[in-house]
């Protein structure tokens, strides 16, 4: 029987136990690892859990959720599974990108894909300048690592914007500037696995 491991840090939620159901009606093993009670190491046996050895062999693929809370903890373990061959859809790297708002708009503009105009820098007076000369009001503002619109703010002029940004380079967050998007858009979803594109 083919074993899945799914890497959480919240194996007790009840997502998982449905998963875990619907693998074994389609004759997979679903297993889900605590990423929070599991060890990395650089090398074999790659990992551990509970001071037990995973048997990586006996795993065909590992599918990551990777919310917040402890990102990087549940990321170098998920590298663990790569070093020790385990296939997975998504890698530490691209989660990664995926959680920073900057460096997914880099990748959304390498590879020609529309997304909005965006700036970033550190000092709020430049960032609120450069953000006015370029994208005019409103404005967005999000922390680059927000998720699910917490932490984005809405600026609808200089004195907001460079309110905003001082505020939050006061507590040393590092954000993004965003041309507004106004609702009523098209917003897509798309998965990319090698080269080709589903929306």
């Amino acid at each position: 029987m083919n074993t899945v491991a799914v890497l959480t840090a919240k194996p007790d939620l009840e997502i998982y136990r449905e998963m875990e159901a619907a693998g074994a009606e389609l004759g997979t093993r679903v297993v889900t690892i605590d990423a929070l009670g599991a060890v990395a190491l650089d090398r074999a046996p790659h990992l551990r859990l509970h001071g037990e050895s995973i048997a990586t062999d006996e795993i065909c693929a590992v599918l990551p959720r990777v919310g917040n809370w402890r990102p990087e903890s549940v990321l170098a373990v998920l590298g663990a599974f790569r070093r020790a061959g385990v296939p997975s859809i998504n890698w530490p790297d691209a989660i990664r990108t995926g959680r920073d708002h900057w460096l997914t708009t880099c990748a959304l503009g390498v590879a020609g894909m529309p997304h909005p105009e965006t700036i970033a820098g550190r000092k709020p007076e430049r960032l609120a300048a450069a953000a006015s000369a370029t994208l005019g009001f409103p404005c967005v503002v999000k922390q680059r690592n927000s998720r699910q619109g917490v932490g984005v703010i809405r600026c609808a002029n200089a004195s907001e914007l460079e309110a905003v940004l001082d505020s939050l380079w006061r507590v040393g967050d590092e954000v993004v500037v965003q041309r507004f998007c106004p609702p009523g858009g098209v917003s897509l979803r798309v998965l990319v696995l090698a080269a080709r594109c589903w929306g």
